[in-house]
């Protein structure tokens, strides 16, 4: 609103303009500013009251001080903080979870170790391989544990060899599993000599005659030739966890194909971890897998049997449960 003294008129105006301002310090400006209001033509007393047409036009000039704090400061975006704290918080959840898993593995580790040196003790071993015990129960060598139990320590007809040696035959064996009431010393040690080499051609007609008649007198028996041959895998797959175990492959295809053996492999997987379905997948799986390698070997599929367990806990630690067993067998007469 605007008021004229003289008439009393107290009209509705507008106020417009531009203001200039230069700086001289960080507290002081120089500002000049042109401006003007436009009200009705009646505020001088002459016009009409519905009609705009007074004008006042000002140039103003003077100097401005800013009290207090001057200028701005730009505002940080928080939003790459927020989200590094977010990353950050679940990646120490994450590791919270990881270091639980190793410590339930080391200490399963540990009561295999444990066990290990029982077994050491028993067989009057513990002082040839109690050095290595300690150095795996130290911690440079807790991570070896982990990989070394259980392990697959057959190879060769010389894994063989000790499968026999531990098996419950019907019969009177020697101290290396060979009939003693039937073969001499030297026969023995010649057909020991075969199992390690392979090979029969280098052995007399007489050793070679006995080491059949033994066959024979074995596949009376219809239990598992020795100790099934396990293979181990890694979680959640059907891949092996060391492959170096296919070399024992290589070695019981060649054996089964000259002794005209028949073969079962039975798959399982680890019930504590996995759904029964998921387990029943693994198992099948896995058992199929090594039946393929035999196959691949040379071995015909018909007379290799496939056996699913799905999900068990037969084995400690519970690593040991993701395996496929193969175990040998004489063909029925």
């Amino acid at each position: 609103m605007i008021h004229n003294e003289d008439n009393g008129n107290c009209p509705f105006a507008f106020s417009y303009g531009v203001m200039g301002r230069y700086r001289l310090s960080h507290r002081l400006h120089l500002t000049m500013e042109v401006n003007g209001t436009t009200t009705f033509k009646d505020f001088d007393g002459c016009g009409a009251s519905r009609e705009f047409g007074d004008n006042l036009v000002s140039l103003t000039a003077g100097l401005s001080v800013t009290l207090g704090k001057s200028g701005w400061k730009k505002v940080v975006d928080a939003k790459p903080n927020i989200q590094q704290n977010d990353w950050l918080l679940g990646y120490s959840l994450s590791m919270a979870n990881k270091n639980r898993l190793l410590d339930a593995r080391h200490k399963s580790d540990s009561r295999a170790l444990a066990e290990m040196r029982k077994i050491l003790e028993i067989e009057g071993l513990l002082k040839k391989y109690g050095d290595k015990l300690e150095s795996l129960s130290s911690d440079e060598g807790t991570s070896q544990a982990v990989s070394l139990y259980p392990k697959n320590d057959y190879s060769g007809l010389n894994s063989l060899m000790e499968r026999l040696r531990k098996g419950k035959w019907n019969m009177n064996t020697g101290k290396d599993g060979f009939p003693s009431d039937s073969l001499s010393e030297s026969t023995r040690q010649s057909m020991m000599a075969m199992m390690l080499a392979g090979d029969s051609a280098h052995t007399s007609p007489s050793d070679e005659q006995a080491w059949n008649a033994y066959l024979l007198d074995m596949s009376n028996n219809r239990s598992c030739i020795g100790a099934p041959v396990y293979f181990f895998f890694k979680i959640d797959t059907h891949q092996l966890s060391d492959h170096r175990q296919l070399i024992n492959l290589d070695e019981i295809a060649r054996v089964a194909k000259k002794y005209d053996l028949r073969i079962r492999v039975t798959g399982a997987a680890d019930s504590a971890t996995g759904s029964k379905e998921r387990n029943s997948e693994l198992s099948r799986n896995r058992a199929r897998y090594i039946c393929e390698q035999l196959v691949a070997r040379g071995l015909n599929e018909k007379y290799i049997a496939k056996v699913s367990m799905g999900g068990v806990s037969e084995l400690s630690p519970n690593d040991g449960n993701r395996f496929t067993r193969i175990e040998l067998f004489f063909e029925p007469k």
